[in-house]
């Protein structure tokens, strides 16, 4: 898997609000960021995660179950 980070180099976010996108291949990563907006780019990366899980908590900081990445990022 791969995520495609990016944020304006005059605002970028940080951490995972950044993400624009898990990709199957790096060549898809690529191709997404091509339509990414100028601005983005001075700020623009892409990361390989290995199969990663996420200990997902509720708004009250309560456990509430394991997530796969990708389906963690989709939300």
């Amino acid at each position: 898997m791969f995520l495609l980070f990016a944020a304006p180099n005059y605002y970028p976010y940080g951490g995972m609000n950044d993400c624009k996108g898990a990709f199957a291949t790096l060549a898809e990563a690529e191709a997404y960021m091509a339509t990414i907006d100028a601005g983005y780019m001075d700020d623009c990366h892409v990361l390989q995660m290995p199969e990663m899980l996420v200990r997902d908590y509720d708004s009250t900081g309560k456990p509430c179950g394991v997530k796969p990445l990708v389906e963690f990022i989709k939300r």
